[in-house]
């Protein structure tokens, strides 16, 4: 089975008020070391002879650092590893930091695969969340990135934003679909401790429970009418264009992090690079947190799925069958899963109480 590989670029322009991921300010000097440290961590696999088909810049802001260093970036994970011709390699991107020389010279590298931060279609939304672009600022990138040969794009949506109604998460599916994009992920705005947000006046603008389940359920109904089908709790997509690295995840296959808090799963060991830059670039390889993934786990990830958890495939890793059937069939008859002879799935409904429900499934 291939590996994915997955590159943690930790550079922001400016710091988002609900983010909680790992992120520091951008500068070429430190871009450069980051970089340096990235290529030695790349390199100490080169003897292990490994394949992969998916490689995934995340952030931060990828797409801030200079394009050259993404190619450079492509150019040792080839060199080091074997890289299938029909590769998917995602940059994710800030709409604000496409041009077109940009998007040329990604396209040029190799990325063949854009997440665009769209977050929504409100400017006045977006202003909220401390973006720094517009809805017309997202339509222009996908335009450029179209021109440049960039042509599978995913737009990233946020749900259950303080003073959101229905409307107005319509509005920001029709303007998402109207972009005619392959991939949509919308997520329910989660309120981190420890971020602006949770400790500014807008968490009491919040919808309620009850009405971000409607919010989610709706997004769901209306992305289907657009031709996007769901496939795993927070993703949609065109038949054919779903993320097959962000799938790797959920399949429990082997990948490999680089950068700072970037985590892995590599041949049955979890590990992880820890959240401090200064640290990762002084430091060189280091596996400081790890752990052995177990079935609860497995089925856990497969539970995200649409496709939902094959029994034989749980029973392969070490679960037990007959009592998982079990708990699932006092949810038989209800909305919240499916359950067939050799599988379960949860409904969009179970998605909704998919930490608490999957819990009990496998307690």
């Amino acid at each position: 089975m291939m590996l994915g590989i997955y590159i943690h670029v930790p550079f922001c322009a400016k710091k988002c008020p609900y983010c909680d991921f790992y992120s520091v300010p951008w500068r070429i000097p430190l871009e450069e070391q980051y970089l340096a440290a990235v290529k030695r961590d790349i390199l100490a696999y080169r003897e292990q002879h490994l394949t992969t088909d998916t490689i995934y810049f995340g952030g931060g802001t990828p797409s801030l650092i200079r394009p050259e260093s993404i190619a450079e970036c492509i150019k040792t994970v080839k060199e080091n590893f074997s890289v299938t011709t029909d590769a998917e390699i995602t940059l994710e991107c800030n709409p604000c930091t496409v041009t077109p020389s940009r998007a040329e010279s990604w396209f040029k590298a190799g990325i063949n695969r854009v997440s665009l931060g769209m977050q929504s279609a409100a400017d006045n939304e977006l202003k909220m969340l401390g973006r720094r672009h517009s809805a017309d600022m997202t339509a222009d990138a996908v335009k450029m990135l179209r021109a440049a040969g960039l042509d599978n794009i995913s737009l990233d949506i946020m749900l259950a934003l303080p003073h959101q109604t229905l409307d107005m998460i319509s509005a920001t599916i029709d303007f998402a679909a109207s972009l005619k994009v392959q991939h949509i992920s919308a997520y329910l705005l989660q309120i981190e401790p420890g971020t602006p947000f949770a400790e500014s006046d807008e968490i009491q603008s919040c919808p309620d429970d009850g009405l971000a389940s409607d919010m989610y359920l709706h997004t769901v109904q209306h992305l289907a009418q657009y031709g996007y089908q769901q496939y795993e709790i927070s993703n949609f997509s065109r038949p054919g264009y779903e993320s097959r690295h962000n799938t790797k995840y959920w399949n429990s296959e082997d990948y490999l992090g680089f950068g700072p808090a970037a985590h892995s799963l590599f041949r049955g060991r979890r590990f992880a690079y820890p959240a401090d830059l200064t640290q990762y670039i002084q430091r060189g390889y280091t596996i400081p947190e790890e752990c052995t993934p177990d079935s609860d786990e497995y089925a856990m990830l497969r539970l995200r799925l649409c496709e939902g958890l094959y029994f034989s495939d749980y029973a392969a890793h070490g679960g037990d069958i007959s009592r998982l059937k079990s708990r699932c069939q006092k949810y038989q008859h209800t909305n919240l899963l499916t359950l067939e002879s050799e599988k379960v799935a949860l409904t969009p409904n179970g998605f909704l109480l998919s930490n608490a429900l999957i819990a009990d499934l496998l307690d």
